[in-house]
C-alpha cells in the first residue's frame, strides 16, 4: 500500500514540474516546490489524518522577484531548526494538540517542546501554488487555483 502512495506522490511531483514548464512558470531562476507527505507510512497510521492547505511556499528572491524552488516542502521537516519557523510552529502545535487531545491551555509552546515538530512529517501539506512566492503575496488565490486545479484534486 505505501509503495503505491509513494509512487503516486512521485507521479504528482512530475506533473507539477511538467505543468510549471508548460505554463512558462519555471525557468533557470525559479522552479516548483512540490508538497505532500514526508512520511507516508506515519501519515497512513496517524489518527486523525491531517491535511493542511496553505497558500504557497517561500524561497529566495532575485532582483525583487521570487526565485529558487526545486526542493520538496516535506524535506524541510528534516531540518533540525524547523521548529523556529513560525508557520511550522503553529501547525506542529495544533497537530500535537489534536492528536494528543490537549487544550491549548495545557500545552507548552513549540519552543519549550521542540519534539512537537516530529509530527510534521506525518501530516499532508498542500500549497495552492507550487511556485515560490513573496511572504506578502496577494490573498486572492484564484489565479493559482486555476493553474494548479488538476493537481490539487489529484493530491
Amino acid at each position: 500500500m505505501f509503495k503505491n502512495i509513494t509512487d503516486g506522490q512521485r507521479n504528482i511531483e512530475n506533473k507539477i514540474y511538467t505543468l510549471a514548464k508548460n505554463k512558462g512558470l519555471s525557468s533557470e531562476e525559479i522552479e516548483p516546490i512540490p508538497d505532500g507527505v514526508g512520511d507516508i507510512k506515519a501519515y497512513c497510521e496517524s489518527s486523525p489524518r491531517i491535511m493542511w492547505i496553505l497558500k504557497e511556499a517561500y524561497d529566495n528572491y532575485v532582483e525583487d522577484k521570487p526565485a529558487g524552488g526545486e526542493w520538496n516542502l516535506y524535506d524541510e521537516f528534516d531540518n533540525e531548526n524547523v521548529w523556529t519557523i513560525p508557520t511550522w510552529q503553529v501547525i506542529a502545535y495544533i497537530v500535537y494538540g489534536v492528536r494528543n487531545e490537549k487544550h491549548w491551555t495545557d500545552m507548552p509552546w513549540v519552543s519549550e517542546n521542540t519534539s512537537m515538530v516530529k509530527d510534521l512529517k506525518s501530516v499532508a501539506i498542500l500549497n495552492m501554488s507550487k511556485m515560490p512566492a513573496y511572504s506578502s503575496s496577494p490573498t486572492d488565490m484564484t489565479p493559482q487555483y486555476e493553474i494548479w486545479r488538476s493537481i490539487l484534486f489529484e493530491h
